[in-house]
């Protein structure tokens, strides 16, 4: 049997999620870039304006809900010992995010994913030891080419992209990771764990891990 994958919590993008998943727990964030260039977490559906914000704007933010900044991120992680899934929300990020991962020491804590091919680019130019996740919209075309190309070694799909074509090409790429998105029902799950997923994204982590503690023994390393 293949080895258990990891879990990680969708979209913790405030502090309160950030401090109710168990310490050592894979989260996943969304990371945006304000007007003047400073990292906060959020995302734009639950944050509208962020991409037009400013740094004082989101600090005068009371309400709970209020995005926080990088370092708060980084001060949470190491209290709680997380590992971080960042989600690039806005084009031209990459390489901010990457020179902030490395002087705050937290490469291998870190998966970069982005939905953006010159983010992820960026991203490999600055820090080439990163571990970087593309998102497909679509069917695979040459994901061997695109993973060399891009610069990725993890490609996050979500499970409605599971067509038995798909399977055929996920079989030939055994030097890539497999995550997948938007898996929070048991037959999801299922599903996904048949097709070879090393780390599957879920808003419902403690179903999906007590389902898996059922299927697993051992673990997965990305």
């Amino acid at each position: 049997m293949a080895e258990r994958p990891i879990v990680v919590a969708h979209r913790c993008n405030t502090r309160a999620k950030l401090l109710g998943v168990p310490e050592g727990s894979w989260v996943e964030v969304d990371l945006m870039l304000t007007a003047d260039k400073i990292l906060v977490i959020g995302h734009p559906i639950e944050h509208e304006v962020r991409h037009i914000m400013s740094s004082v704007l989101v600090d005068r933010w009371v309400d709970d809900e209020r995005p926080i900044f990088f370092g708060e991120l980084v001060q949470i992680v190491r209290e709680r010992n997380l590992s971080l899934v960042l989600d690039l929300k806005h084009e031209g990020m990459g390489d901010i995010a990457a020179r902030c991962i490395l002087e705050e020491g937290l490469g291998d804590k870190v998966v970069i994913i982005a939905w953006s091919q010159e983010n992820l680019r960026a991203v490999k130019e600055f820090y080439h030891g990163a571990r970087t996740c593309w998102c497909v919209k679509g069917a695979l075309i040459d994901p061997a080419g695109d993973a060399e190309r891009i610069g990725f070694n993890i490609l996050a799909v979500g499970h409605f992209y599971l067509t038995p074509r798909f399977l055929i090409e996920m079989r030939k790429l055994e030097a890539l990771k497999f995550c997948f998105f938007g898996v929070n029902d048991v037959d999801v799950l299922e599903i996904v764990v048949d097709a070879g997923a090393d780390m599957i994204l879920t808003d419902h982590p403690c179903m999906i891990g007590f389902e898996l503690d059922r299927m697993f023994s051992g673990g997965c390393s990305i």
